[in-house]
């Protein structure tokens, strides 16, 4: 599960920081980094989009749809860490709030869910994830914090809206993971850079990126999956884009040693 102890820097900070050592040692993998991300935007041709009604908030359905893809395959079983962790920020009122509305839909299978229970389980993805920059950030504004989750649930519900629609495209990016072993939030980091992964499911590293534009951080994003793959040696490594439909799967086999010596590179330079 993820820590809750923050490292001093994490991959997202170095990878957007040109002058970081991260990105100096991510060079000689330039080929291969154009490669996948070559990959990923030819494979978004053609593809409809799932754009949020408020864009300025797209970051809050797309902590959420990360937690309701975890639910998706393993049921609803806990909250992230990251999000408890976020919570000791909070007033007792706002903590029992959150808690109660989780307990209601604890225990809901994973998989294709209803519509009602979809909607309930998908609400409580969403007011969890407002949660989650407590926890990276400390006392920042947190909409549900600030209004009590009766008010947050009213002034929200286009997010919830957003976050059903994406879960209903889940099962054909997600259906062939069931049944591998599911890890979710695995750390990542190395010594002082933290970084969580998404999933492992089986021996396949999954990322969901919630984007609105992938192709804008398409660098980036190839760049964050071919540091996590170094750190866990998996056999693949895929991409989900759950507003433009698409699962991008990258065969890793071939550039094991050249994961290995990523990671012991990177262990040297941050551990």
């Amino acid at each position: 599960m993820t820590s809750t102890l923050l490292p001093a820097t994490s991959v997202t900070r170095e990878l957007d920081c040109k002058d970081s050592p991260l990105r100096a040692l991510l060079r000689p993998h330039q080929p291969l980094l154009d490669q996948w991300r070559n990959t990923m935007i030819r494979s978004l041709s053609g593809k409809p989009w799932i754009r949020p009604a408020r864009t300025r908030l797209a970051w809050m359905t797309g902590h959420a749809i990360d937690y309701r893809a975890r639910w998706w395959l393993t049921g609803v079983t806990d909250l992230p860490d990251a999000v408890l962790a976020g919570l000791a920020h909070c007033s007792e009122t706002t903590r029992g709030e959150l808690l109660e509305a989780f307990a209601a839909v604890a225990g809901i299978c994973g998989g294709v869910l209803a519509g009602d229970v979809e909607r309930a389980v998908c609400a409580v993805a969403v007011a969890a994830a407002s949660v989650e920059p407590l926890y990276r950030a400390g006392a920042v504004p947190c909409a549900l914090a600030d209004l009590g989750l009766p008010a947050f649930s009213a002034e929200y519900t286009d997010l919830v809206d957003d976050v059903v629609a994406l879960s209903a495209g889940l099962h054909p990016l997600l259906a062939d993971l069931c049944g591998r072993e599911i890890v979710t939030g695995p750390v990542v980091g190395i010594g002082r850079l933290g970084g969580d992964a998404d999933l492992i499911a089986g021996s396949e590293l999954v990322e969901i990126k919630c984007v609105v534009d992938p192709r804008a951080s398409a660098t980036r994003a190839i760049q964050q999956l071919l540091v996590y793959a170094a750190r866990l040696q998996p056999n693949a490594a895929s991409l989900v884009l759950p507003r433009q439909h698409t699962r991008v799967v990258f065969d890793l086999g071939p550039h094991h040693a050249a994961l290995e010596n990523l990671y012991v590179a990177i262990e040297n330079e941050y551990g």
